[in-house]
């Protein structure tokens, strides 16, 4: 429920943080000199409660963190029997070390590349 703030135009009383709520008529008689001059005014705040003493951060977090581990679900489904993106084509049919892909010639590197790996 939100708070408001109210002054008399009659006595110049002030009552803060008046709880009504949203549905709720202004106020209009003064609590004080009892005369009908009561206006709402302006608050530069607004108040929000939120059930479970929940913050709008941590419902944010928990919504994150749910639509985080659905989409890496869909992305896994999607991806089955793919080859693995992290690794490069060459990677899957290399079978040679970089230690004897150090020791070839530029002509066996290139024919190696192009040729898969093979």
């Amino acid at each position: 429920m939100p708070l408001h703030d109210y002054e008399c135009d009659g006595c110049g009383s002030v009552f803060e943080d008046v709880l009504q709520k949203f549905h709720d008529a202004p106020l209009k008689k003064c609590s004080e000199c009892g005369k009908n001059k009561l206006r709402r005014m302006l608050s530069g705040g607004i108040h929000v409660s939120i059930k479970n003493s929940s913050t709008i951060g941590g419902l944010a977090d928990r919504n994150t963190k749910a639509n985080k581990s659905e989409l890496q679900e869909m992305q896994h489904k999607k991806n089955e029997g793919k080859p693995s993106v992290d690794k490069p084509w060459h990677h899957s049919n290399a079978t040679a070390t970089n230690k004897e892909i150090n020791t070839m010639t530029s002509k066996q590197k290139s024919n190696y590349i192009m040729g898969g790996g093979k």
